[in-house]
């Protein structure tokens, strides 16, 4: 399953609400829990982000990466 889900608000806490709930679903899907990878919108590049999305795990079939406050996505 490929799939992006943009979860956008001032509440972090119900974000990470959302988070978790998504996790759950594909634990109890796939029967395990999937890799994650968490990286901050204010550091990581394109560079890094294209290195993630097209590298193999080696440790789980599927990933979930969160990126957190991304800052090209924010209003000017």
């Amino acid at each position: 399953m490929n799939a992006i889900t943009l979860l956008w608000g001032p509440e972090d806490y119900l974000i990470d609400q959302r988070i978790q709930a998504f996790i759950e679903e594909i634990s109890a899907v796939t029967g395990e829990p999937p890799e994650q990878v968490i990286l901050d919108g204010d550091e990581a590049g394109a560079a890094e982000l294209e290195s993630h999305l097209s590298s193999l795990s080696l440790f789980s079939l599927n990933r979930v990466i969160i990126i957190k406050r991304p800052v090209w996505l924010e209003s000017r």
